[in-house]
């Protein structure tokens, strides 16, 4: 998989899980930083565990924890409704 490839499926990672939340539909989202949602972007991008994490998000209970093997579990955590 090239970089922009990996770039491009991490993020949507990223943002799914967002999504998941609940944050990316009210003003949750608004309050994280750059640099907060930069290292978010990073931290997805060093995972292993990438499709582990698209199978939990497109077959997961919606009230289901983060995976603890997420790397921005806590950020997601913080951000769940």
């Amino acid at each position: 998989m090239g970089f922009f490839n990996r770039s491009e499926k991490h993020g949507d990672l990223v943002g799914a899980m967002m999504d998941r939340t609940g944050a990316l539909d009210d003003e949750r989202i608004l309050r994280l930083s750059d640099s907060v949602l930069r290292t978010a972007w990073f931290r997805c991008q060093g995972c292993r565990q990438a499709d582990a994490c698209a199978e939990f998000l497109e077959t997961g209970d919606a009230d289901a924890p983060t995976p603890d093997y997420c790397q921005n579990k806590a950020l997601m955590d913080s951000l769940a409704r």
